[in-house]
């Protein structure tokens, strides 16, 4: 990543009127504008906030498009440094399925997709484990109101289940993903 590409994509100063430095400064960037929107929806900020106070001590709490609040403060070296810790094969997992030739797959995903890299660096998928808590949690938020909604339609009421490491059939957790959502289909909640 060019240093360019991220202050374009990212975020950069720009005078309100580019032809004239005597114009307001203002925070500008793909990233951080689609960010503003996304985050400019209640139901979106809701989730976000769901992920803040169910999974408080690992890095799902973030949101994973970065907080419009906080981009500006992010350092073209500190995403850098991010990425070559966690974008990296070692933290990998490659899952397969069909009818695929499974040695020539492997074959590709080893010459295409790991080759040259160093495979003895010590895997970061460790950090993301979840704290393992029993009981619940309960949270009341507030957040700015759908201004295209009625009032009396402004409430959001989330019931979660954190269901991790469950079982180890993947064909059971998602069967119990498949049941927790037809529990709540049609109903003005939002499910995880």
């Amino acid at each position: 990543l060019k240093l360019e590409d991220f202050q374009q994509e990212g975020h950069r100063l720009e005078f309100a009127q580019w032809d004239d430095a005597n114009s307001k400064l203002g925070f500008h960037g793909v990233v951080l504008n689609e960010m503003k929107g996304a985050m400019s929806s209640p139901e979106e900020a809701f989730i976000q906030d769901i992920n803040r106070h169910l999974f408080k001590s690992s890095q799902y709490r973030f949101n994973s498009g970065g907080d419009p609040a906080t981009i500006t403060d992010l350092a073209y070296e500190d995403l850098k440094k991010y990425h070559a810790d966690y974008y990296h094969p070692s933290n990998a997992w490659f899952l397969s399925y069909g009818d695929l030739d499974f040695t020539g797959h492997l074959d590709y995903i080893g010459s295409h997709v790991i080759s040259g890299h160093d495979l003895s660096k010590e895997s970061r998928n460790s950090e993301l484990l979840l704290e393992k808590k029993s009981g619940s949690r309960e949270a009341d938020t507030y957040f700015t109101p759908d201004q295209m909604s009625p009032i009396d339609q402004q409430a959001r009421c989330a019931l979660v289940y954190l269901l991790d490491e469950c079982c180890e059939d993947p064909y059971e957790t998602f069967k119990l993903q498949v049941l927790a959502q037809l529990m709540f289909e049609g109903q003005n909640s939002l499910m995880y």
